[in-house]
């Protein structure tokens, strides 16, 4: 019985942390989308 209690408590911790990677990268689109934040690229060339 531990081990499947382990497994669930497992699968929801990962569950969640993919739920709040959307969530982060949806929130970015949106503050895009209204102007919140501006793209500015990446300096790697001089």
């Amino acid at each position: 019985p531990d081990q499947s209690h382990a497994d669930r408590r497992m699968a929801r911790a990962l569950a969640l942390r993919v739920a709040l990677s959307i969530a982060l990268f949806l929130f970015i689109l949106l503050a895009w989308w209204l102007g919140w934040i501006q793209p500015s690229g990446l300096p790697i060339a001089r």
